[in-house]
């Protein structure tokens, strides 16, 4: 009887191996990401841009607003937030990218093919203080 386990062990241990292999490859080929454009983020994010409401042009620039548009905006599609003057200069950030973002630079001065992208995928049917 032990040398019929001696025997089956080996074949045991590769059958665990290549069923966790396989798992691990399931794992990567099904898990979502939260960042790829796809239309239910899409949705999601509009949604969430949809709720923004400014009373006027001073209060966009307070702290208050800042921290409003913060939690207005948490939700697992959007990671970095930017806040842009009406004239094009980044006067917030904050999220994953904020880091590298220059504050109070013009958007206009560092845009490459993917940022003019990114900002001309911006629905048109939210007025212009809000894109």
């Amino acid at each position: 009887m032990k040398k019929k386990w001696y025997d089956t062990l080996p074949w045991i241990g590769l059958l665990l191996g290549v069923f966790v292999i396989l798992l691990l490859a399931l794992a990567i080929v099904i898990k979502p990401s939260g960042n790829v454009e796809n239309s239910a983020n899409r949705k999601k994010a509009y949604d969430s841009l949809k709720q923004i409401r400014i009373e006027s042009k001073e209060a966009f620039n307070s702290q208050s607003f800042k921290n409003y548009l913060d939690k207005t905006l948490d939700n697992s599609v959007i990671n970095t937030k930017w806040l842009i003057s009406d004239n094009g200069v980044i006067i917030y950030a904050n999220g994953m990218m904020a880091p590298s973002t220059p504050l109070n630079t013009s958007i206009y001065s560092s845009v490459d093919d993917q940022s003019l992208g990114l900002i001309n995928s911006v629905d048109g049917n939210i007025d212009t203080l809000q894109k």
